[in-house]
């Protein structure tokens, strides 16, 4: 029993000394030392090629995603995943402990399906919010399409039409990056590079569709065909506004007319309750 667990923890500490001192021993016939070595490998882990393009990867999704309005305008890769572990921690925590005083068995099972729940929820709350963010875009995709549009056919230059456009859109991540999209077009970056960067700032299906063709208007020079798509995206787009807004009124409609119901049964339930009651006193 506990001699035998005695025994074994003081075997591991030896063969952790031993092991220490030998590997000391070692890297100083080597010229080098524990810290050292782990350095190099913390570097080599940074550099390698799959480990950065994975890092890029994850952190251009943040970004597309909506992380640097919805969670922190300074957030990196290495915060988000502090993020994600505090989240998941305090949740295993707190779940753990309420299992233990209230009794409840299985506490580590629970406080570690509470932690993966606190773990996931930044990835979850985001892709809501920008899900949510990219229906509200919608109506502004829509004008600024529009804009772009007909300033092309008055004869403006794409890049003074897509500057122009920014005076009809009213959401704030939107106009955000076209004012930072004007800025990079004002200091003389390519306009093919500074759309680029626009797209890359969100993960919108419309967006990518307005780029698309701009960047089409710009290469190709057909400014009639590209007219033509930016036209049949606009009203796309106008129409998904609109069929979002009646699917939004029926659900409202919907439920105030439940709620009605509901009310109106509790108040007939009510009636033949108290009718109920008075029969019975009579008797």
């Amino acid at each position: 029993g506990k001699e035998d667990a005695m025994h074994i923890m003081a075997a591991a500490i030896l063969f952790a000394c031993i092991f220490i001192t030998v590997q000391n021993i070692v890297y100083a016939t080597e010229g080098t030392s524990a810290t050292i070595e782990m350095q190099k490998i913390i570097r080599g882990v940074r550099e390698d090629p799959r480990n950065v393009k994975w890092a890029a990867r994850k952190y251009s999704e943040l970004v597309r995603n909506g992380a640097k309005e919805y969670v922190s305008k300074d957030i990196t890769l290495a915060r988000w995943y502090i993020y994600k572990a505090v989240m998941g921690a305090v949740g295993f925590s707190i779940a753990f402990m309420i299992c233990k005083l209230t009794g409840r068995g299985q506490a580590s099972v629970i406080g570690i399906a509470v932690g993966l729940i606190g773990f996931f929820f930044l990835d979850i709350m985001v892709r809501m919010q920008n899900s949510a963010e990219n229906d509200r875009m919608l109506p502004d995709i829509a004008e600024m399409s529009r804009s772009i549009m007909y300033s092309v056919k008055g004869g403006r230059y794409i890049s003074d039409a897509i500057i122009d456009s920014t005076q009809v859109v009213e959401n704030t991540r939107l106009k955000t990056a076209l004012i930072a999209l004007d800025g990079d077009i004002q200091k003389g970056q390519a306009l093919t590079q500074a759309l680029d960067d626009f797209e890359a700032k969100f993960n919108n299906l419309d967006i990518q569709a307005l780029v698309t063709v701009i960047k089409s208007l710009q290469t190709t020079g057909q400014i009639n065909d590209a007219l033509d798509s930016l036209e049949h995206n606009t009203e796309r787009a106008q129409q998904t506004v609109d069929k979002k807004k009646a699917q939004s009124l029926e659900d409202k409609t919907m439920l105030y007319v439940m709620l009605i119901a509901f009310d109106l049964v509790m108040i007939i339930m009510f009636c033949v309750g108290v009718k109920i009651m008075s029969m019975v006193d009579m008797f």
